[in-house]
Formats: C-alpha cells, structure tokens, sequence
C-alpha cells in the first residue's frame, strides 16, 4: 500500500488493550450484586466517608466521579516559562554541496556566480 496524503498510516488505530484490572473489577462487584444487593452502595457509602474523613486520594476518586476529571494543561505555568522551539529545514545539497566539472561547488538558488 502507497502512502496517500491527508491519509492515516494505521487507520483503525492502535490495537486494543486488554483492561484486565476493570474486567476483574467488574466480575468482582457481579458477583457481589447478585448474593448482596446493598453491597455497591456500600462500598460507594465507603468512599465518601473516607473523603470527608480526609483522605486525599478517596477526595479525588469522589471529584472525578462527579464532575469529571480535570483537563491535565499542556504548554508552561506561572511557574515555569513557555517552552519554545525552532525548527528549520536544511536541504542535503547545502549541507553537502556538490562539485561540479570546473571544480567549484554549486549551491541550489545561488543565482550565477559574479
């Protein structure tokens, strides 16, 4: 296959991971839904108690649930300064110039030599 411009390279994307933590979580709490029926509001009921008791991590689990995780901000802070970058093209035949038959070198749109 050809490279066609404007096209993706690997159009259904990258291949598909096994989630196997998420699998095993949601066969976990299944089962627990089917002997007990109060159980995830249970463990739900945990949570929070655990947020508003303080702890940090059961806090962010509880914000994330709720509103969404935050956007993670990309580019500088007020901390730090913006990052920049330059980027330039070299052509080959400037960064190699050839000779040519009367030995000396040409160089491409260097117009006629004076």
């Amino acid at each position: 296959m050809t490279f066609q411009p404007g096209q993706s390279g690997n159009p259904k994307g990258p291949p598909k991971r096994a989630k196997l933590f998420t699998q095993a979580l949601l066969i976990s709490l299944k089962k627990t839904d089917e002997r007990d029926v109060e159980a995830i509001p249970r463990i739900a009921d945990k949570l929070v108690a655990l947020a508003e008791s303080g702890d940090v991590a059961a806090i962010k689990e509880v914000a994330d649930r709720a509103e969404g995780k935050v956007p993670q901000a990309i580019g500088g802070s007020d901390e730090l300064p913006d990052v920049s970058m330059r980027i330039s093209w070299i052509s080959p035949s400037r960064t190699n110039p050839e000779k040519n038959s009367s030995g000396t070198t040409s160089e491409p749109n260097a117009g006629p030599a004076s």
